[in-house]
């Protein structure tokens, strides 16, 4: 409701206002109506499935939510000459969902880079240790099956810590990672203080969705890709020839095979990881609740957002 206020406003103020826009490819577009921007925005980000998405990233907070769609508006991942130019033409146009996702994470940066974006990268610890990158994940992953059980009240946090010692994680590196998790409003205390020991914690909606769906979504897979550390040597070298590869390719058909081909390296890269995990979770017997196969599990959803995107010609062009 608030964003369809503002929307409104805008759209009145720029009523019958017109302008000349020269677009990127040199073309100037005459805009006898400026307001019909605002109605492309309202119909793109109020509307679902974008609408959802917003109102998820925002955890239902007004002042987020207004921030992500001034960064979205802001960005430079937004081809509004093109959305003027559609509709002027056909009479409509709406947002891809990724253009509004890339324009309110990443804002006025070309690349995700977590220090300055949105939301956090969920594949990397950023602890620095092998076997414990995935901990973000794995731990996010846990929490949400765990708070599908009806009669789940939350799990402690000295649990948890109790747990993984068994493994080797020391408590100082689950308390950094569930710190990481609580400032991205991945997870919530009970008592709504700062975490503790003592303290009780659940997922958010936000940590949910994240981590069963916006994680194996291509839009978000591929930033957290370019975020994150490769510590094995031969992925790491496989998946730079395909960055440059990227880089140099000037045909977008070409370019797009070559990032489904990067992204699928990096899932296997991530798979290793997540076998080494649980055989150390075996090793423990704690594999009941640690130690299940949530990331391989994922993968299939993965395969079906890369395979609708190599089908789809228009998102390959706007990606």
């Amino acid at each position: 409701p608030v964003l369809s206020r503002r929307f409104l406003y805008a759209k009145k103020v720029l009523s019958k206002k017109k302008a000349e826009i020269n677009s990127d490819s040199g073309l100037c577009i005459k805009v006898p109506d400026l307001s019909i921007f605002f109605e492309i925005v309202a119909n793109s980000v109020l509307k679902e499935p974008t609408g959802s998405l917003v109102e998820i990233l925002a955890e239902s907070n007004i002042r987020r939510g207004l921030e992500l769609v001034r960064e979205f508006l802001a960005s430079g991942h937004t081809s509004a000459d093109y959305a003027l130019k559609t509709y002027l033409l056909n009479g409509e146009y709406v947002f891809p969902q990724h253009e509004v996702f890339k324009g309110s994470i990443l804002g006025q940066y070309k690349h995700y880079r977590e220090e300055t974006a949105q939301i956090i990268n969920i594949f990397d610890s950023k602890l620095g240790i092998n076997n414990l990158q995935l901990l973000r994940y794995t731990i996010m992953s846990a929490l949400s099956n765990m708070s599908a059980s009806p009669a789940y009240e939350g799990t402690r946090v000295d649990d948890i810590c109790s747990d993984l010692h068994r493994i080797g994680v020391s408590e100082t590196n689950v308390l950094h990672v569930l710190s990481d998790l609580y400032k991205a409003r991945f997870i919530n205390s009970t008592d709504r203080m700062s975490l503790k020991a003592e303290s009780i914690i659940i997922p958010t909606r936000l940590g949910g969705y994240v981590v069963k769906k916006l994680s194996t979504r291509f839009m978000y897979y591929e930033m957290c890709l370019l975020d994150t550390n490769i510590q094995d040597e031969e992925c790491w070298q496989e998946m730079r020839k395909l960055t440059e590869t990227i880089g140099d390719s000037h045909k977008t058909e070409e370019r797009m095979q070559k990032r489904i081909q990067r992204l699928r390296r990096f899932a296997k890269y991530q798979t290793d990881k997540e076998k080494q995990w649980i055989e150390m979770c075996k090793n423990a017997k704690i594999e009941e609740i640690w130690g299940l196969e949530n990331f391989k599990n994922s993968i299939v959803d993965i395969e079906q957002d890369i395979r609708r995107i190599g089908r789809s010609s228009r998102y390959q062009l706007e990606i």
